[in-house]
C-alpha cells in the first residue's frame, strides 16, 4: 500500500492527514460523515484561526502560572500595651527553637494578642526583625513545611497566608518553653 494524502480546507479550518491508505480512509470515513452532518453557513467573515501550540518547557510554564509573593514587612505594633506583653517578652518566655516554632509563637501573638487571626510573610519577616533572628531563606517553604509536618498551622484562605491550628495553640499553651531531658 502507498502512502495517501488528504487536505480539506472549508476556508480554512484545515484538515490534512498523510499516512498509509488504511490509516487515511479510516479517518476520512469520521471526517465525510463529520461533514455531511455540519449545518450550511452562508458568511463573509472568516472563519477564526487557530493557532497551533507552541512546545515550552514546563519550567516556562510553571514561571507563567505563578502569583508574585509579596515578601514585605508589614508592620506591626509588638510593644507591650495594656494587659499584653511585648512580643520580645513573650518570644523569650515561650523559647522556641526551630524556626517552625518561631512562626506557630508569632501566629499565636498575632492572634490572641493583636487580634489577626490570619499570619502573612510580611508579618513573620517584621516579627524576625524584631526579636532580632536571622530571617528564614525560604519563608514561603517555612509556611508549607509547618502547615504540612507539624500541623501547628493551616493555610489561610488568601495565597500567602496561613492560621494558626489547635494543635499550634496547644503548643505554645503547653509545650512551650520545652522541658528539658535530664540526662543520667
Amino acid at each position: 500500500m502507498g502512502d495517501a494524502k488528504i487536505k480539506v480546507n472549508l476556508k480554512e479550518g484545515t484538515v490534512e492527514l498523510e499516512g498509509s491508505e488504511e490509516f487515511v480512509k479510516s479517518y476520512w470515513e469520521k471526517i465525510s460523515n463529520s461533514l455531511k452532518n455540519m449545518p450550511v453557513v452562508h458568511s463573509t467573515e472568516p472563519l477564526p484561526t487557530i493557532k497551533p501550540k507552541q512546545n515550552s518547557s514546563p519550567k516556562k510554564k510553571s514561571k507563567q502560572k505563578q502569583k508574585k509573593i509579596n515578601l514585605s514587612l508589614i508592620p506591626l505594633d509588638l510593644k507591650e500595651k495594656d494587659n499584653r506583653p511585648s512580643f520580645s517578652k513573650f518570644f523569650e518566655e515561650k523559647c522556641p527553637k526551630s524556626n517552625q516554632e518561631i512562626v506557630t509563637v508569632i501566629a499565636y501573638y498575632l492572634k490572641h494578642y493583636l487580634n489577626i487571626p490570619v499570619l502573612k510573610y510580611g508579618h513573620a519577616l517584621f516579627c524576625y526583625n524584631e526579636i532580632k533572628k536571622p530571617k528564614p531563606l525560604n519563608i514561603v517553604q517555612l509556611f508549607r513545611d509547618t502547615v504540612f509536618y507539624k500541623k501547628w498551622l493551616t493555610t489561610g484562605k488568601e495565597v500567602g497566608t496561613v492560621e494558626l491550628s489547635i494543635a499550634g495553640e496547644n503548643l505554645v499553651e503547653h509545650d512551650l518553653p520545652a522541658k528539658e531531658v535530664k540526662k543520667k
